[in-house]
């Protein structure tokens, strides 16, 4: 995935089920631009926004 020209790494995500969440950019006004983890089928509903502040993402690894 590119943002501003740069290539992200990230971790895939699962829901308690253990199902892959897919990603998605949000378009809604209090987060536009965002990216975020979603997974709309098994017991739950999964939904996380990405952090690139995480402990799981290291910027230097990419620059």
């Amino acid at each position: 995935m590119a943002i501003n020209g740069g290539i992200i790494k990230f971790k895939n995500r699962k829901s308690s089920c253990g199902i892959k969440a897919a990603v998605n950019i949000s378009e809604s006004q209090n987060n536009p631009k965002k990216l975020y983890f979603f997974n709309k089928r098994g017991k739950y509903n999964f939904y996380r926004f990405w952090d690139p502040n995480s402990e799981e993402f290291n910027q230097t690894e990419f620059l």
